[in-house]
């Protein structure tokens, strides 16, 4: 099995820990290997005498694809990152005779089950793609996009090849970070997929992209093995986990009124953090010091709006479950929006 992420040196941290559930997910006696788009000579550095990795430097592609420099002049950096999303994979299928399949994946997703049932299940020519499944409360975000574009796989044939090509040309047209804008990101474009390719299969929603936006209805149903209704989850998304100060982590969950109030997700993320937290390269990429400084008023009223929060103090991790100031401003905000 084939994968791929793509990442700068302020995510090492993130994606070392993603790697290291890889690792432990797949047997070592299995053909596995993860490609690296380095985004920077840091990653280069650090991951190039990692086993089961093959670094691919970002000027490997730019010089494959040369309208990528253009693309680096005309957008901003995220969305030049947004942009390399097709490239990558389609870069390692053209260059590669041996990748019979790839698929690429964000880099701070968790492995908790081997993903090699479910790709076996695309057969040899099928697309998969990851649906946000969002929770009902939250349907409306489908606007930016049905499927989240942090795990999909592709095949190396005509079909796989098309669509990646086409996602590749629809990218470099348009890869704009705004939510107002008509495309979105990489993820708008997905959309047309299952009408487009009879090849493509939209995985299991929560056994495949268990992720922030559909905790709130599938949190209840996930058994401290991590199972829902006698499937594997194969992964957790740690979407916009970040470190607001120096002892507190905010997890992103207050956006999606979830509270970490079911003990495997709990556990999960103090498991997460553990792992960020004993890398020597931590402290890269995760806004640590927001809040440093502040009154304590301040740090109060922070813990309240973005609860849940993680507090890390003497090497004992409590959480704090409020969503307080956010529901509150929440629901004024629909009361006053009609």
């Amino acid at each position: 099995m084939f994968f791929a992420t793509l990442f700068d040196v302020n995510y090492a941290p993130r994606a070392t820990v993603l790697y290291n559930s890889l690792r432990t997910v797949m047997k070592d006696t299995e053909e596995w290997c993860l490609f690296i788009l380095a985004l920077d000579e840091g990653v280069v550095q650090a991951f190039s005498q990692t086993p089961h990795t093959k670094v691919i430097p970002l000027s490997d592609l730019t010089s494959y694809f040369p309208e990528l420099h253009a693309a680096r002049s005309n957008r901003n950096y995220v969305e030049f990152i947004f942009t390399l999303s097709p490239y990558l994979p389609l870069y390692i299928l053209e260059h590669y005779s041996h990748v019979d399949r790839i698929t690429t994946m964000d880099a701070d997703l968790y492995f908790l089950a081997s993903p090699a049932a479910v790709l076996s299940s695309l057969g040899k020519s099928g697309i998969g793609i990851t649906p946000h499944h969002f929770s009902e409360s939250f349907a409306y975000l489908e606007k930016f996009g049905k499927f989240n574009v942090s795990f999909q796989s592709f095949p190396a044939t005509e079909t796989g090849l098309n669509c990646l090509r086409q996602w590749a040309a629809d990218c470099l047209n348009s890869c704009k970070d705004d939510k107002g804008s008509e495309v979105y990101a990489d993820q708008k474009y997905l959309d047309k997929w299952p009408a487009q390719y009879p090849e493509v299969t939209v995985f299991s929603g929560g056994i495949v992209g268990l992720a922030p936006w559909n905790l709130s209805h599938l949190a209840h149903k996930i058994t401290p093995q991590f199972t829902i209704d006698d499937q594997p989850v194969v992964f957790y998304h740690f979407h916009d986990f970040r470190y607001r100060s120096e002892s507190t982590i905010t997890v992103g969950l207050h956006k999606y009124h979830y509270a970490l109030q079911h003990q495997p997700i709990r556990k999960l993320y103090k498991q997460y953090f553990r792992q960020l937290d004993q890398l020597e390269n931590r402290d890269k990429g995760l806004t640590r010091g927001k809040y440093a400084g502040k009154r304590l008023s301040q740090k109060l009223y922070t813990y309240l709006s973005e609860g849940p929060v993680l507090l890390h103090f003497a090497n004992k991790l409590f959480v704090f479950r409020s969503l307080g100031l956010y529901r509150l401003a929440y629901r004024l905000k629909k009361t006053l929006n009609g």
